[in-house]
């Protein structure tokens, strides 16, 4: 019969090789002092067994001194490593006497993005570090660990319904090897509800979890670089207006569509990253408002191209023409002296009407500067 493997997990500094060692009845784990923090994570699982189990010690969930989350890349490539092989339960490692605080929380919450949502219901089991602190605590009144369980409430007591109270007292620092022989044969004798074990099946079920995960812990850096092309959007749109007086209607376009493509890049590289978790919406909301007003712009631009003066030198040779046209064909007889002051008369229409063409252009152009 295969020995049952169990899988250590916790954050650093509770306890977790400590008790990976009172199972194993020998020191095969590297313990660290109280308040140590490891700065590099582990390259691998380390594994280790006698004759009735097999216990395999990850690292350290979080920083114990900062409260922060560690490298998560570094914890998943763990995590799969371990899963490869698969466990029978996992042994999430708590300290006695310290509060159930959001940072413990997060990661429980970080436990079940790597692993799956129903881990702890599934396969978990709790084991609380530190047990002759308890005693110290509960010499006058007597009570019994269970007791002490069931009397918790808030985040912890969730935790504890989550694994149908399957906790675990051990005393790691204490002599009293009979008292570990018995917190170790209880712990064995625990069988989690699935008694299928975890496997790598499962652990590549769980990756839409994990995907969040580091999108979560990637969040703030992706935050400060959309920030930063949201700022220099705004910047060259503002650039741009101020400059709008001597610059083109093409001129403004062909600069304002490589700012758009600019914004559309940086908006594709967010969704492909979001891949459906909407953990990124909040950024790509942002990103999409500035392309619509771009776009917008852009598409005032392109109606509103003025007429310049080469357009206005050829509507009035076509002015011209035409008047040419009406004349012979009406066949009317000008005196030599009317027919040079009305040719004057309409040279003068000719210019104002370049001059009301060229106002008109101005005015959209500023119009435009206040409302775009």
């Amino acid at each position: 019969m295969d020995k049952p493997t169990f899988l250590l997990v916790g954050r650093q500094g509770q306890g977790k090789s400590s008790v990976g060692n009172t199972i194993l009845q020998t020191k095969r784990f590297a313990t660290k002092t109280t308040g140590a923090v490891a700065s590099v994570p582990a390259a691998s699982p380390e594994r280790a067994d006698n004759d009735r189990v097999v216990v395999v010690d990850t690292t350290g969930i979080g920083d114990s001194g900062s409260d922060r989350a560690g490298d998560v890349q570094s914890v998943i490539q763990l995590a799969n490593e371990a899963s490869v092989c698969g466990f029978d339960a996992m042994i999430y490692v708590l300290k006695y006497g310290v509060r159930f605080t959001k940072q413990e929380k997060d990661a429980v919450q970080m436990v079940k993005s790597i692993f799956g949502e129903n881990v702890f219901r599934d396969w978990g089991i709790l084991v609380f570090s530190y047990g002759d602190n308890f005693d110290l605590d509960t010499e006058d009144d007597g009570m019994t660990f269970e007791d002490w369980c069931q009397e918790q409430t808030g985040d912890i007591k969730t935790l504890f319904e989550e694994v149908d109270y399957r906790c675990v007292l051990f005393d790691n620092r204490g002599k009293n090897t009979a008292r570990q022989d018995q917190e170790r044969d209880k712990l064995l004798k625990l069988k989690p509800p699935r008694l299928q074990r975890y496997s790598d099946e499962d652990f590549q079920a769980a990756s839409a979890g994990r995907e969040k995960l580091i999108l979560l812990e990637n969040f703030q850096s992706l935050k400060k670089e959309t920030d930063d092309l949201l700022r220099y959007v705004d910047q060259r749109r503002e650039t741009l207006r101020r400059n709008d007086q001597r610059l083109s209607n093409d001129d403004l376009t062909k600069q304002l569509e490589v700012v758009l493509q600019q914004a559309k890049q940086h908006y594709d590289r967010l969704l492909d990253k979001d891949r459906g978790t909407k953990v990124l919406r909040e950024l790509l909301d942002q990103v999409r408002l500035r392309t619509i007003g771009l776009g917008s712009r852009i598409d005032h631009l392109r109606l509103a191209i003025p007429v310049r003066r080469n357009d206005m030198s050829l509507i009035a040779v076509l002015f011209w023409y035409l008047i040419g046209l009406i004349l012979s064909s009406c066949k009317i007889p000008f005196n030599y002296c009317l027919k040079p002051a009305i040719y004057f008369i309409y040279g003068i229409i000719a210019r104002c009407l370049q001059y009301f063409y060229n106002a008109l252009g101005r005015h959209q152009r500023r119009r435009e500067k206040y409302t775009a």
